[in-house]
């Protein structure tokens, strides 16, 4: 609207972002692509989002294809797989809230430049080895440079070299040759520069942050860091049982009724979650060079959440948070279908008919206000906000009645919370 009005220029718009450290100003930028559609017509910003979604989908099958071409499948396996990966990660019901929120264009493009960067990685992969010369260098700029349009579209595409790391653990860590050259004669320069080096900063400086940068209370939650951090494998435990058997309700953009942990007893759950989620990534180091897709993917999918999941002052839970890493599950479930017994393929096949149609259903969902306020109220009953939107929709078609009913219900649930008091005085 200020840039609209007048009051703002472009440039004050783009570079003064305050969603994060860094202003996602990349993100910002793609939003004045539409600044005269809004707030009147929402298509085009949802468009885009539908057409960065698609882009990071073609990622998803060619980063596929050029990992399964090096463990050794042979092109026609390659591709199944490939395309498999695409269409599961493509239409999984987890990823939509990515797509049809239009402020999370921010994690499309950070998601999008992350995969961009891990493609040209992975494709110009032998101008990295020895003997290295501009074509090398050349390489190393450019995934710099999409490192760093991640980072600047989402703070959380920081964790990019760290991604890259786990792909050279893993896949490349097999002793296999694709193209004749064997895994191990990466540059030792490139790797400490472009993998090792990057990788323990980003640790480092997210530990300082962690450390010396946040508020240790959390005064602004409900929940301190601790508790925060031991809810986090509940909650990815939580995540992987919804890539992995989604339902029909529970999602949605509203999850501020998740109940935390407030010991490693209470609940009990969380103490399973956190040694379930620990001896699963031991045994997954301990077996990189053997189960190496399958580790990648585990160990991409937990790499992947390291920013938005663990210690930062950030709320609980957002599905939205898996739309990176779920892409190394796809991949494995790629891989597991070409190598399934034949018998067991239409097994797949029904699992990728429900995650069309669940899927279908989310979107339905989605597509207005009514349908919205009323599915994600029923499916979350005891979340504040899904009962201020449902009053909100109650207000906007005239039954006050039920609007104020709502309000009421938002109210008995966070009684200290001014802003439904405020509501409720004005319905």
């Amino acid at each position: 609207v200020s840039v609209q009005e007048g009051t703002k220029t472009a440039l004050d718009f783009v570079l003064g972002g305050k969603s994060g450290p860094t202003g996602r100003p990349v993100s910002l930028a793609t939003f004045l692509l539409t600044t005269s559609d809004y707030p009147d017509e929402p298509l085009f910003f949802k468009l885009a989002n539908l057409v960065i979604h698609l882009m990071n989908v073609l990622l998803v099958y060619f980063i596929a294809k050029l990992i399964f071409q090096y463990i050794g499948l042979h092109n026609t396996q390659a591709t199944v797989a490939s395309i498999v990966a695409m269409a599961l990660w493509g239409v999984h019901p987890i990823n939509q809230s990515a797509v049809f929120l239009v402020v999370q264009r921010m994690t499309l493009l950070m998601t999008f430049f992350c995969l961009l960067s891990t493609f040209v990685f992975l494709k110009y992969r032998p101008a990295l080895m020895k003997p290295l010369g501009f074509g090398s260098l050349l390489v190393v700029l450019v995934i710099g440079v999409l490192g760093l349009l991640s980072l600047f579209s989402k703070e959380s595409g920081v964790i990019l070299p760290v991604l890259l790391m786990v792909i050279q653990v893993t896949i490349f860590s097999q002793s296999k040759r694709s193209a004749g050259l064997n895994s191990n004669q990466l540059s030792p320069y490139v790797n400490w520069s472009m993998i090792y080096i990057p990788s323990i900063i980003v640790l480092l400086a997210f530990f300082y942050w962690v450390t010396f940068r946040t508020n240790p209370d959390f005064s602004n939650r409900e929940f301190n860091m601790l508790e925060r951090v031991i809810t986090q494998p509940r909650i990815l435990v939580d995540y992987l049982a919804q890539i992995l058997m989604p339902r029909l309700s529970g999602s949605g953009l509203f999850h501020d009724d998740y109940v935390f942990s407030r010991s490693l007893l209470d609940p009990l759950s969380t103490l399973f979650s956190i040694l379930a989620l620990m001896l699963l990534i031991v045994i997954f180091i301990l077996k990189r060079r053997v189960w190496g897709i399958f580790v990648f993917s585990g160990l991409f999918f937990f790499t992947a959440h390291i920013i938005e999941s663990t210690f930062l002052n950030l709320e609980l839970y957002f599905e939205h948070r898996n739309y990176l890493p779920s892409v190394g599950l796809a991949i494995a479930a790629g891989y597991g279908f070409v190598k399934l017994n034949k018998k067991l393929r239409p097994l797949l096949a029904v699992y990728f008919v429900l995650l069309v149609v669940l899927g279908a259903y989310n979107a339905y969902s989605w597509g207005g206000l009514n349908r919205i306020a009323l599915s994600w109220a029923n499916e979350n009953p005891t979340s504040v906000r899904s009962q201020v939107l449902l009053a909100r929709y109650w207000g906007s078609v005239g039954d006050y009645e039920k609007a104020t009913q709502a309000v009421r219900n938002s109210v008995s649930l966070a009684p200290y919370d001014g802003t439904s008091h405020l509501q409720l005085a004005i319905h």
